[in-house]
């Protein structure tokens, strides 16, 4: 069923019944990662060679002079914090680049920012074009599309100005949302879509190879500014989790504690989930509970604390890379309240919250 609904025949079939056994290679290499497609992993048997592994590491460091062992030893011990620092980062960075690219995306259906020359200033998003203008009609940077035609062609369009524009904004509408399809369609198909749902069956111990790799991340992310700027039906909080699991999964790589340990890795995507809503939304308390009630079918405490502090990490550096905010409110439902509430309203406050509750 799954290799009929992603469709084409680049997907392995799923084996009838899902072997639970573990694969050859993982018998080979206790903390291997399996090789096979569409297989489902035994949690209880990877958490136990979890632990094994951690005492071999620890044993293997008393062979070595007491100094150097000493710091390998904090080391080891601070490689989780380290890689929850670098998905933060990552995660965050890649958000302000979405957040800006998208809005020049989305901009660029209305027209351009213009200054001695047609691509001077072409990659400025509208916002910071007119940023000391006064409303976008006392813009003398901002062209619109009919505005640049003339221009450069001599040719008045009169009161067929707007339908000029009108058409200018469906092309490129329709050549953003086609060439976010085409990407996905021929570069990485488990780009499409939010992906929160393949994350939960992973996170449950089904593997999906390509899934979370790095060619399916880089045209996540340019497929997801492409369909916001296309005003498409789609947000972009889904695929920031997927984008967030996408750099958890890379980050990976780097640390000999996570790269061939299936489980602890696990605990890393839950984390990098809620750093994805968190970007998405500005909350990071927000993204530790939508990971632990929605993502992840293990949460410890331990977890919690990490994934909180992976998100907070995450939009911090949003918040200072973004450029385009310069400010403005984090919080995307943010309200602010210019009157002090009185004492007979907690009569009201209160039936809602009982109507809410019931």
């Amino acid at each position: 069923l799954m290799a009929t609904t992603f469709g084409g025949s680049d997907y392995a079939p799923i084996p009838d019944p899902p072997s639970t056994k573990r694969p050859d290679s993982a018998r080979s290499d206790e903390t291997s990662e399996p090789d096979d497609d569409f297989v489902t992993l035994d949690w209880a048997l990877h958490d136990e060679e979890a632990n094994s592994d951690a005492m071999r590491r620890l044993e293997s460091l008393k062979t070595l002079p007491r100094s150097f062992g000493a710091v390998l030893k904090v080391y080891d011990a601070l490689q989780g914090w380290i890689a929850l620092t670098l998905i933060g980062c990552a995660t965050g960075f890649l958000a302000a680049v979405v957040a800006i690219a998208s809005e020049w995306a989305s901009d660029l259906k209305f027209g351009h920012c213009y200054s001695d020359g047609f691509v001077n200033h072409f990659w400025v998003a509208r916002k910071m074009c007119c940023k000391h203008s006064i409303g976008d009609e006392s813009c003398p940077l901002w062209r619109r599309w009919h505005e640049t035609f003339e221009s450069l062609t001599d040719i008045s369009l009169g009161s067929a100005s707007w339908g000029f524009d009108y058409t200018s904004y469906v092309v490129v509408s329709l050549i953003q949302a086609l060439l976010a399809a085409r990407l996905c369609i021929t570069l990485a198909p488990f780009a499409a879509g939010s992906g929160i749902a393949e994350l939960k069956v992973i996170l449950g111990g089904f593997v999906i190879k390509r899934f979370l790799g790095a060619l399916t991340l880089a045209v996540k992310t340019v497929g997801l500014i492409l369909q916001v700027g296309a005003n498409v039906g789609l947000g972009k909080e889904g695929p920031f989790v997927h984008v967030g699991c996408c750099v958890a999964n890379i980050v990976s790589r780097a640390f000999a504690k996570y790269r061939s340990n299936a489980s602890k890795k696990r605990e890393l995507l839950s984390c990098a989930a809620a750093a994805g809503v968190a970007v998405a939304f500005g909350a990071p308390v927000g993204g530790v509970l939508f990971s632990l009630e929605e993502i992840s079918s293990y949460f410890p405490p331990k977890t919690m604390w990490r994934s909180f502090f992976c998100s907070a990490v995450a939009v911090l550096a949003m918040a200072q890379l973004n450029p385009i905010s310069n400010g403005a409110k984090l919080v995307m439902f943010e309200v602010t309240f210019h009157h002090h509430w009185k004492l007979f309203e907690l009569v009201p406050f209160a039936l809602l919250g009982a109507a809410g509750g019931l």
